[in-house]
């Protein structure tokens, strides 16, 4: 999942309204921007997958670096540099892209439901440089899409943040089992087969009616 939580520098290289042919005078735009020349610290190739990082990156070595200011403390090993530039071929969506103006955070552009594809990087002594991201919105109005359009070739300041997942859409506890319920207590003719039932035996007389007559007493 690719993040930029704090303001990270990119070049808007262009951008491409998109609009449906029936699309309403007062319905919102499509937008789809591409970023470029994005300067990355190099631990961050681990969001898209944990295991980048030990492939491309390898410790440098800081007895030759000293104590010499601006010197990169990662190197590219041999698997990374036959990398070259890498397309990521990955989508995801639900993103906030926000793009600083220049004229304080009230100026900000604000997209919201962006989808975020077409990433392309190659590692660099220290770094990952970003050579193309797309971002792509569903919510410009004609406002945002001049100030973009300000900003076209130009470096910006961003930030690319994922949807938040609210507690419990996610994982949530089974729920809990129903208590069982107690046994009801056997009423009149019931009490009968209950006292059957619990020691196997008729507790009343067995036979025949003819039995039954020739054991009663007469009258």
């Amino acid at each position: 999942m690719f993040i930029l939580d704090t303001p990270t520098p990119f070049k808007i290289k262009k951008f491409d309204t998109l609009s449906d042919k029936d699309r309403e005078p007062s319905e919102k735009h499509g937008l789809q921007l591409y970023f470029c020349d994005g300067d990355l610290p190099a631990h961050m190739i681990g969001m898209l997958d944990p295991a980048l990082p030990t492939v491309v990156y390898a410790p440098g070595d800081k007895a030759k670096q000293g104590s010499l200011e601006g010197m990169d403390t990662e190197i590219v090993t041999s698997a990374g540099s036959k990398m070259g530039v890498v397309s990521w071929a990955e989508e995801s969506t639900g993103y906030t892209l926000t793009i600083d103006y220049g004229m304080g955070a009230k100026s900000n552009i604000v997209l919201e439901d962006c989808k975020v594809s077409g990433l392309k990087w190659k590692a660099k002594p220290g770094s990952v440089e970003v050579k193309r991201l797309i971002v792509e919105s569903p919510n410009a109005t004609e406002k945002i899409i001049g100030k973009v359009g300000v900003l076209k070739s130009t470096k910006v300041s961003i930030t690319l943040l994922p949807p938040v997942v609210v507690q419990g859409e996610l994982g949530a506890p089974a729920p809990a089992p129903a208590k069982p319920k107690a046994p009801k207590s056997p009423k009149g003719g019931e009490a009968s087969k209950a006292a059957l039932d619990a020691s196997g035996k008729n507790p009343f007389a067995q036979g025949t009616p003819e039995a039954a007559l020739a054991g009663s007493t007469p009258h």
